[in-house]
């Protein structure tokens, strides 16, 4: 015969639940923002929200697509608020473009370049070179552009 339960009895149980839960979750130090859940051994596992991380260090990634055409992204991370200076240049040296020159908060960013010079000319195909500076960092790299 099957159980039949009341909508009172439902909500008693579910109240209790609730507070069991909610003592349980205080009583191990849990966040309200932590899943909390039984296993099937009666394992309790939690999981936290992930939380954004800084980076430790500084870093200049490489560009991506590379061989790219007509944009790319280039990303690079910061371990403190910093001002940064991003730039691009041609196989020769000569500046190109001028990308970032401002401060950032710490964290990861990303620039894209659109192949364009200061002049808003898109640029020949070739190698060039993007480079960061920020007073304590410095690091270049090289990015393909095929047209």
């Amino acid at each position: 015969m099957p159980l039949i339960v009341s909508p009172l009895i439902a909500l008693v149980v579910s109240m209790v639940a609730y507070t069991v839960f909610n003592r349980l979750r205080v009583a191990v130090g849990v966040s309200k923002e932590t899943c909390i859940c039984v296993g099937e051994t009666g394992t309790m596992v939690s999981t936290e929200p992930e939380q954004p991380s800084l980076p430790v260090g500084y870093a200049l990634m490489q560009n991506y697509p590379n061989p790219f055409n007509p944009v790319t992204t280039i990303e690079f991370s910061l371990p403190e608020i910093q001002n940064v200076r991003i730039t691009v240049y041609d196989i020769l040296g000569h500046e190109i473009m001028s990308l970032a020159n401002r401060k950032y908060e710490a964290g990861t960013h990303r620039i894209i370049w659109n192949g364009k010079n200061h002049s808003g000319q898109m640029v020949s195909s070739g190698m060039y070179l993007y480079s960061i500076d920020t007073g304590k960092f410095m690091e270049t790299r090289k990015m393909l552009l095929l047209r």
